[in-house]
């Protein structure tokens, strides 16, 4: 399971990365916005994932 978490992780940064390539291009504001929340929910999520298996693995 924590392999999970790495993958979230990584799959977070790579949903960065090409939300900062189409941040470029010309878009909405709104976009942008969907865009940069998206990028958030999935590092947030793959960090939650890794600190919730520690707690885990120490008990």
């Amino acid at each position: 399971m924590k392999a999970a978490g790495y993958i979230i992780m990584i799959l977070g940064v790579l949903i960065w990365l090409l939300g900062i390539v189409l941040q470029i291009s010309n878009q909405s504001q709104l976009e942008k916005n969907i865009i940069l929340v998206g990028q958030l929910v999935f590092v947030v999520g793959g960090i939650t994932q890794l600190i919730i298996r520690r707690k885990n693995k120490r008990r």
